[in-house]
C-alpha cells in the first residue's frame, strides 16, 4: 500500500517537472522564469497528475463493472470521460488559482488567449498519452493475472488427474 502510493507521487512528481519545464521553455525560450509563477505551475502541476491518476483509476474501475471484456467501445467511452475529466481538473486545479493568485497577469511574452491556447493543446495531448499508458498498464496486469489463474488451473487439473490415476 504505501509503496502504491510512493509511485503515484513519484509518477506525479516526476511528471508535473516535466510539464511545467516544457511549457516554460515553449513560452519563454528558456526552463525557467520568475519563481512565484514557477512555484505555482509546479504545484498546480503535481496536483493535476495526482488527480489524473486517481481519476483514472475510478474511471477504470467503474467501466470494468460495467463491461468485463475490453472492447473498443470501452475505450473510447474511456478516452473521452477521461478527456471531460481532464478539462474539469484543468479549469478548477490551473486556470482558476491562476487567475486569483496571479490575478489574472501572464508572465508570457504570449498574449493571454494564446498562452490558455498552448496550454489546452498540451493538456490534450499530454491526457491522451497518459490515458493510454496508463490503459497499456491496466492491460498487461489483467494479462499477467489471467495467465498466472490458468497456470494455477493446469496445476490443479493436473493434481486432479494424477489423484484419480492413483485411485
Amino acid at each position: 500500500m504505501m509503496r502504491h502510493i510512493a509511485i503515484k507521487l513519484g509518477a506525479a512528481l516526476l511528471l508535473s517537472f516535466i510539464w511545467t519545464f516544457l511549457l516554460a521553455y515553449l513560452l519563454y525560450d528558456h526552463f525557467l522564469y520568475r519563481a512565484d509563477h514557477l512555484a505555482l505551475d509546479l504545484c498546480y502541476s503535481f496536483l493535476m497528475f495526482y488527480l489524473f491518476y486517481e481519476g483514472y483509476a475510478h474511471i477504470i474501475s467503474y467501466l470494468d463493472r460495467y463491461f468485463p471484456k475490453w472492447h473498443a467501445e470501452k475505450y473510447l467511452l474511456g478516452l473521452i470521460t477521461f478527456k471531460l475529466y481532464s478539462l474539469v481538473v484543468f479549469i478548477l486545479v490551473g486556470l482558476i488559482p491562476s487567475k486569483i493568485f496571479l490575478g489574472g497577469v501572464l508572465v508570457s511574452p504570449l498574449s493571454e488567449a494564446t498562452g490558455f491556447r498552448l496550454n489546452f493543446i498540451m493538456l490534450v495531448l499530454v491526457s491522451a498519452i497518459y490515458y493510454v499508458i496508463l490503459t497499456s498498464f491496466h492491460i498487461f496486469r489483467n494479462i499477467h493475472q489471467a495467465s498466472l489463474q490458468a497456470e494455477k488451473m493446469q496445476k490443479e487439473i493436473a493434481q486432479a488427474q494424477f489423484d484419480s490415476l492413483k485411485n
